[in-house]
């Protein structure tokens, strides 16, 4: 809890917005989300206007580090998603190819790393 409230007040005073768990689910476009352990703020966005069932592309960042894994988990059938695709950008963002394949809740993972250190960035996406 302490993280989120730092990583709130930090994004308050760069003038960014930082979801917390009380934000409803994500369904495309773009948000700023909060790195855990650090509460560091990372931008998350869509290539497409909204999620789609079947392959999206995120992009994160530019955040100074690199996408290492990503993957999504469907809490109602308690299965996961295939292995993603990242690819690093010109400008330094990261783009991660997920296929999120069934209508529904995923919780969607992003394992970075900045400077050495491991981190993880975390959303939950609605499919329609």
């Amino acid at each position: 809890m302490k993280r989120l409230f730092f990583a709130l007040a930090v994004a308050s005073i760069m003038g960014c917005a930082v979801t917390d768990e009380g934000d409803p689910d994500f369904t495309g476009g773009s948000r700023q989300l909060a790195a855990e352990p650090s509460g560091s703020v990372v931008s998350l966005r869509t290539e497409s206007p909204t999620v789609v069932r079947g392959t999206n592309a995120f992009v994160l960042g530019p955040f100074g580090g690199t996408v290492r894994a990503a993957s999504g988990f469907m809490p109602a059938h308690g299965h996961g998603t295939k292995a993603a695709k990242i690819e690093a950008l010109d400008d330094g963002s990261q783009k991660v190819g997920l296929v999120l394949y069934m209508s529904g809740r995923w919780e969607v993972s992003f394992d970075i790393d900045r400077g050495g250190t491991a981190e993880t960035v975390r959303v939950d996406v609605q499919v329609p």
